[in-house]
């Protein structure tokens, strides 16, 4: 990369970042969160300055910090891509999230946004820094328990939906919880109450093949957040 410093900051957690490329390479650009339209979003733009001191981030770090818990931390995170030609695509990110806050990656395709998403979620690791969810360290972490975690801290709504097909509606929004082990009366309320809450009342039964695209988005809404996760990822 041609950037001399940390490419990533995450001194706001309710933040648009914006990917950028520049020398032949991709990399997360370093930016000041300035104040957005959105009220729960502060966004990034390309004619904004960058933090200039420590001092700038620990500012804005401690006004999210006051009577909010911090869900997801990320300290210095890299990955790099080797091969004939390596590529550096994520370096020194650093980012905190807030209970309650959103966050949109944004940049053009193929310059690190999945691959973030993937370190975050567990299923890649990366070169140096580290990941914490609701204060675990992935690093510390085997297979197996991170597929726990993943079990019980995330959701995922995938850009393909992956709506299993030969299930039903209610079937596929309750295997979070069948997964956690969640009882069966519990379950099959929640479920229905879920499926309420995207405008699927009365559709429990139905099979996948019976929606539009956008239902079946909904459907995959509805089934990330079913078993409240700690953290939502789509």
């Amino acid at each position: 990369s041609a950037h001399p410093d940390p490419v990533l900051t995450g001194a706001a957690a309710r933040a648009y970042f914006a990917f950028t490329k520049s020398a032949g390479s991709s990399s997360f650009e370093h930016r000041k969160p300035i104040t957005s339209p959105h009220p729960q979003a502060i966004a990034c733009h390309a004619g904004a300055r960058r933090l200039t001191s420590a001092s700038d981030l620990d500012k804005e770090s401690g006004r999210r910090r006051r009577g909010q818990a911090i869900v997801l931390v990320l300290e210095q995170l890299s990955k790099t891509y080797a091969g004939a030609r390596s590529r550096s695509v994520l370096r020194g990110v650093e980012l905190e999230l807030g209970a309650g806050e959103y966050i949109a990656v944004m940049g053009e395709s193929g310059i690190g946004k999945s691959t973030l998403l993937n370190l975050i979620a567990g299923l890649d690791r990366p070169d140096a820094g580290s990941i914490r969810l609701d204060g675990v360290d992935l690093a510390g972490l085997a297979d197996d328990a991170l597929t726990e975690l993943r079990r019980a801290s995330m959701g995922f709504v995938f850009q393909a939906f992956h709506i299993l097909p030969y299930l039903s509606l209610a079937q596929n929004v309750a295997l979070p919880l069948i997964l956690n082990h969640v009882a069966e009366e519990e379950a099959a309320a929640r479920t229905r109450a879920m499926l309420a809450s995207v405008g699927l009342e009365g559709r429990a039964a139905s099979m996948p093949r019976e929606l539009s695209g956008g239902e079946l988005q909904r459907v995959a809404i509805a089934r990330a957040l079913v078993h409240s996760p700690k953290l939502l990822l789509a």
